[in-house]
Formats: C-alpha cells, structure tokens, sequence
C-alpha cells in the first residue's frame, strides 16, 4: 500500500450530520462536517484513552466530540476542549490527532494519505456527474485481495474473452493492437477498436452490423481509477458508456472499490435494471477471480510471474508503483506487522509532521526507505 495520495474516502451524500468511521491504509479515520459543512479527516484513534471518536459527535463549535471524556478535536487535529479542565490553555501539546487534506467535489470525498501533498497527483473531474446526457448509476462493494489486483484486472484486455466472453471464441483471444500512451508517473491510457460478435436484442438498434466499437481506457493515480469510455455506435457516437473505478485499500489483502456508470443511451430509468444486472455480473465474474488470486498481497514488481507481450497495461502500473517506492511511499508491511505487537496504534502521517516533529502520541506508520537512502547506505 502506498502513502501520499488522493482517496476517495467516501460519498458525499453518506456524511452527514454524523461522524463516520472508514478504514485505509490499514489505518481508521474519522470524517466529519465542521460548522461550516466542510468535510474534514482526522486518525480515528483519541490520544487520551485510544477511544473511536466516530462513535463520538458533531459539535456547534465545528469539533468532533469524543464519546469517552468529551475532547474536542477540530480539523485541524488539534485538541480545543477538555471537559475535565476549565482552561484551554491547560490542555498538553500532545492533545493532538493527525489531519489530513481533503477535497470534496462531484459527489465524492477525497483524502490525502500522506506527508507530501506538493508532490502527490491531484484529484480530477468527473465531467459525467450532472450532465443530463447520461444517466448514472453508482455500485460499491467490498473485495477480498489487495488493491493491486483489483487493479490490474481493469488493465487486462485478454481476461475480458475468458471471464466475460466480451468478444466471442477462445481463437479469437488475442488482443487487438494497443499500446500504452501519454505514460508518467501519474498514469496512462490506451485504446483499442473492438469488433464485437453480432447485435442482439435492442443493441441492434445502437450500432451497424459490422462496426467497429471504440474503446478509450486511462488509469490515473489519485484514487488508484481506471476510467473506461466505449463508443458502442461508432467513433464519437452518442451511443456511449463511461465507467469510472476507484479502488481503495483498506489492508493489504481487502479493497473497497467505488464504481460509477454513466450510459448516454437508454437515459430512461425503466433501462436502469437491466443495465445493473449487466454490470453487476460483470463485476462478479471479476471479483471471483481477484479474490481466488494467490497470494492476496501483492507484491510490487513480482518477479515471478511469466510475461507475455499482452501484459504491457499492466506493466505500466507496475512501473508507476515502482516510481513511488522509490520516493519512499510505500507502506512497509513487515515493519508494521512487527510494531503491532506493541499493541500501539500507528499512524499515516499526516503533513503536520514535517513541521512539528514531537509530541505526537502514536508513532508514524513505516514506511520502505527511499532509493536513494538504500543506495547513500549501500555505498557506506
């Protein structure tokens, strides 16, 4: 799991006058709206007694209240209040929670996991949400596999004959031309024209026999998304669907993935079903597979498993994660596994920490060391 970037945490409609606890990084979190409805993030876990301050409440001041004593956090972290003591000033610097950056927009919450937001890839629009030429449809679900694989099988063109029979017989397998475009550091896309098996039913109304149907895929860091557009009707059609998948890790072997569907073609609720019972089955047959993947964690740039020339997608997200555990961004599991046997809760950094480095209560999750740090040491 990787530490400096945007996730999507959450629906903005799910936060509401409550506190809600979400899971990440291994890590659980508080969201809360402050007094002026804003949505903040705070670590989950109360510096006095360890107490879940979701289960906690919103206040007028625009705090988020401890259910055990009463402390009062704002969003920035900062302890305000303290029941127990009549003056502020009385409270210990270490009353104190890490916070994190966050940015609310087109339906959903974004958080900054991470110590570095300067460096990291911002959220992006969603030019979908609220255009009256598609009709949305939002699907949530819980897998059990690292956030890698649900990744990767986005990015795999071939599974989509033998998992989905997306276009016909297994001699038919071999993917059509495609190669990875625009790559950087902050991600990717590719394309291909499919020539699908012939119409039936209604799509026979949505596209000429024999046309070939467009398929645009661009995967992009924040919030690990890979969004997918395919021109059912042709190049440009109106007759189109886009899908947008967010996938964020809660540990390293479970993902919560956000789906969102926007069609521009039967826009009418009375197609909403059938459409849903499509897209549903589609994402069944992709969680069974991640979830039957050995092992659960992966792990980056496993050098074991056989390539083929097909596999140049997922290649690039590789590479990409190589890039970030390079920088040091990456979350070392063995580590953590080893300090949880302090029975001390650790924490994603948060930007506070490269400014104020004492008089935190918890201590940082680990993290691998930069490239640069292993070489400097390497070579001592």
């Amino acid at each position: 799991m990787f530490t400096n970037v945007w996730y999507v945490a959450e629906r903005s409609v799910n936060l509401g006058a409550d506190p809600i606890k979400v899971r990440m990084l291994g890590c659980d979190f508080v969201l809360f709206r402050d007094k002026n409805g804003k949505a903040a993030c705070l670590s989950n876990v109360c510096p006095h007694r360890g107490a879940n301050l979701a289960g906690g409440k919103c206040r007028d001041d625009g705090t988020v209240a401890c259910p055990y004593h009463g402390w009062r956090f704002d969003r920035s972290g900062t302890c305000v209040r303290i029941p127990a003591q009549m003056e502020p000033h009385d409270i210990a610097e270490p009353a104190k929670v890490d916070a994190y950056p966050v940015l609310e927009q087109n339906g959903l919450i974004w958080v900054f996991l991470g110590d570095e937001p300067e460096l990291a890839s911002p959220p992006f629009e969603i030019p979908e949400v609220g255009d009256t030429r598609y009709r949305q449809i939002d699907f949530n679900e819980t897998w059990n596999c690292s956030f890698e694989r649900a990744v990767e099988i986005d990015l795999d063109y071939v599974h989509s004959h033998f998992v989905h029979g997306a276009f016909g017989e297994e001699h038919r397998a071999r993917p059509l031309d495609h190669v990875v475009e625009n790559y950087s550091e902050h991600g990717f896309g590719s394309h291909l024209i499919a020539k699908p098996q012939p119409n039936r039913g209604l799509w026979r109304l949505l596209r000429k026999k024999g046309k070939g149907v467009p398929s645009y895929l661009n995967f992009k860091l924040p919030g690990f998304c890979r969004r997918v557009q395919v021109f059912i009707g042709g190049e440009g059609s109106k007759m189109n669907f886009v899908f947008y998948h967010f996938a964020t890790p809660i540990d390293d072997e479970h993902v919560f993935n956000r789906l969102l569907f926007f069609r521009g073609f039967m826009t009418h609720r009375f197609f909403d079903k059938t459409n849903i019972k499509r897209n549903e089955r589609a994402i069944r047959e992709d969680r069974k597979i991640c979830e039957e993947i050995y092992p659960k964690a992966a792990a980056v740039g496993r050098n074991w498993e056989v390539q083929t020339e097909h596999d140049h997608l997922v290649g690039a997200f590789h590479s990409i994660l190589h890039t970030m555990r390079d920088k040091g961004w990456q979350i070392d599991a063995r580590a953590a596994q080893d300090l949880a046997r302090d029975n001390k809760p650790l924490m994603i950094p948060s930007p506070a920490r490269r400014t104020i480095s004492t008089g935190w209560v918890f201590p940082e999750m680990p993290r691998i060391a930069p490239r640069a740090v292993v070489q400097s040491r390497a070579a001592e």
